[in-house]
């Protein structure tokens, strides 16, 4: 009953919305499985729940997080309903962005499966049309379960040829299903050759080998950008925490010898501890904080520029950025718990 209220729900949201959700729900392959509206409606429930879970945490974490601004800027303390209010808000964005990368990667893997195995289908397809079939024989018999999403889209156009619709316009559906710049292409030099009476077998047997060496070359390109890869890894997750960690040790001993010698500004320039004099602006409670900002923000950073330069999409590298900055506070952690007992002792 619930889950049909929320999609009664999802027919109310403006028509952009829903036009989005139901061609992304179709490039992912989930309409065989799922209705756009489901997905939409199964969306809204995930948005509220992390609503609710990130009002929770700024309504329980008040009082840490007042304490943390006071670090630095003038004690103004903030109702719970603000952080709440917060709270709600960072959850659903968060939710959100999540189930929109969730979906992205889901084309972006069907894409990377069907241009993996097209080379293949066209020669198959080559082949059939050789030894004698028709294009739209050779399409069907050439139909094999390895061929995975490619295989299913084929069998919905021959099946949908069978009736009022020809075979051509029902092929171009399949561009329209997989968002695939090879595919498109192919289809397209496919119906040309057919409508133009040219070597329709010769013509998808060097589109496939053209694919395949198009795909070699991207491999190769990939090999040669991977030590750059490697680099901005090593500095997110080895080189960004270390620097942090040190800087927070060095405010914490600052403020321990101050806090020990007791000495005033005068008293620290008779010792020749010139450097150790004045108040500091800030603790190391709130350069610690804002030291898992900045790790976040190299995380998300990073990830986009893994993406970059790895394969040309800059979405692509953010699915490595939750485990970069994990890494990265591990070694926070780490860093700071062996200085801290170094300069303690």
């Amino acid at each position: 009953m619930t889950f049909f209220l929320l999609e009664r729900l999802a027919r109310l949201l403006p028509k952009r919305i829903q036009t989005w959700s139901e061609i992304h729900v179709r490039l992912a392959g989930y309409t065989s499985r799922e209705e756009p509206l489901s997905w939409l409606a199964k969306g809204i429930i995930l948005v509220l729940m992390g609503g609710i879970l990130g009002g929770i945490v700024g309504w329980m974490g008040t009082p840490f997080l007042n304490a943390w601004i006071s670090t630095v800027f003038t004690p103004t303390l903030f109702p719970k309903i603000v952080y709440a209010l917060v709270g709600i808000l960072v959850g659903g964005g968060l939710v959100t962005i999540l189930r929109g990368l969730s979906i992205y990667y889901a084309i972006e893997r069907r894409r990377s499966a069907v241009e993996e195995i097209l080379p293949d289908f066209l020669l198959l397809v080559a082949g059939n049309i050789r030894a004698g079939m028709t294009s739209f024989s050779a399409f069907k018999s050439s139909t094999r379960p390895e061929f995975g999403a490619l295989a299913e889209e084929v069998r919905t156009v021959t099946a949908r040829s069978l009736g009022t619709g020809s075979f051509g316009n029902a092929l171009t559906v399949i561009s329209e299903n997989i968002r695939s710049k090879s595919l498109s292409e192919s289809v397209r030099f496919f119906l040309q050759a057919v409508r133009s009476g040219g070597k329709v077998a010769q013509i998808l047997e060097n589109t496939s080998t053209d694919l395949r060496r198009t795909q070699d070359l991207k491999k190769e390109l990939e090999s040669g950008t991977r030590t750059y890869v490697i680099f901005v890894a090593f500095v997110m997750v080895i080189a960004t925490p270390l620097l942090m960690a040190v800087s927070v040790s060095f405010v914490e001993l600052i403020t321990r010898i101050q806090s020990q010698s007791g000495l005033s500004a005068a008293g620290v320039e008779t010792a020749g501890l010139g450097f150790l004099g004045g108040n500091l602006t800030i603790s190391a409670a709130f350069l610690e904080g804002m030291a898992y900002i900045l790790l976040i923000g190299n995380a998300l950073l990073a990830g986009l520029f893994m993406g970059t330069i790895g394969g040309g999409k800059p979405l692509l590298g953010m699915r490595y950025t939750p485990f970069m900055f994990i890494a990265s506070v591990l070694v926070f952690w780490v860093a700071k718990g062996v200085l801290s007992g170094l300069l303690g002792g």
